[in-house]
């Protein structure tokens, strides 16, 4: 249940559970190092997601992957960023995604939500609620009726 380094400096990712996406039968996963083809296609905006460039180092397609379970799937995500060049782990980690060359610029980029999901523990970006959903957070909690013992007092 290991990660090993590969000579190549890819990874090979040892699962604790037999993982079976579409019934293959999965004991471990190589991921191939990132070469400059990566990095150029990426930075081009050619690799559409994080997931799309995880399915060509490993080999396995988008939706082999989206059937990993966890903790399994965090250790894949882990050893995948361990082969990725600084630029492209940390455009991965700041939700962006390059756009293609030539191609109109498109509204404000929303976070690689595929990656941020499997980061923070498969809960989704965490994201800031709007005024209006604040307000009315809270307006429930004022009618709501707080107990009187809820919270705690400095001067008990």
């Amino acid at each position: 249940m290991t990660v090993e380094i590969k000579r190549d400096g890819g990874r090979r990712v040892h699962f604790f559970v037999t993982q079976t996406p579409m019934g293959k039968q999965l004991q471990y996963v190589d991921v191939d190092p990132c070469r400059l083809d990566h990095v150029l296609r990426w930075n081009d905006g050619q690799i559409e997601s994080s997931l799309m460039l995880l399915s060509e180092l490993t080999r396995l397609t988008e939706f082999e992957l989206r059937h990993l379970t966890f903790p399994d799937a965090d250790r894949l995500m882990a050893a995948f960023l361990e082969v990725l060049p600084e630029t492209i782990r940390d455009d991965i980690n700041a939700g962006r995604r390059p756009v293609a060359t030539g191609s109109p610029a498109p509204a404000p980029a929303e976070p690689d939500e595929d990656m941020a999901r499997a980061l923070n523990g498969g809960g989704g970006a965490p994201r800031e609620p709007s005024p209006a959903e604040a307000q009315a957070e809270a307006l429930r909690l004022a009618s709501a009726g707080e107990d009187e013992d809820a919270g705690f007092d400095l001067m008990r």
